[in-house]
């Protein structure tokens, strides 16, 4: 698995090559409008929880739901 961060601004550009998209909990407002851009694309935000802790297997567990 790779990951890859993007500043919210190259979302337009960078979210086309994505296999999902992860979004942090300041940019969890705006998960409806993602996921109507990049309808095939999966759209996940991570919670303030698991962003302050880095918990990588509970983010990983959330894509396998």
């Amino acid at each position: 698995m790779s990951v890859k961060v993007y500043d919210s601004s190259q979302i337009d550009k960078e979210a086309k090559r994505a296999d999902i998209l992860l979004l942090t909990p300041l940019l969890g407002y705006a998960k409806d409008k993602i996921e109507s851009q990049f309808p095939e694309t999966p759209v996940f935000v991570i919670s303030k929880e698991e962003y302050g802790t880095l918990d990588v297997e509970k983010i990983v567990s959330k894509m396998d739901d």
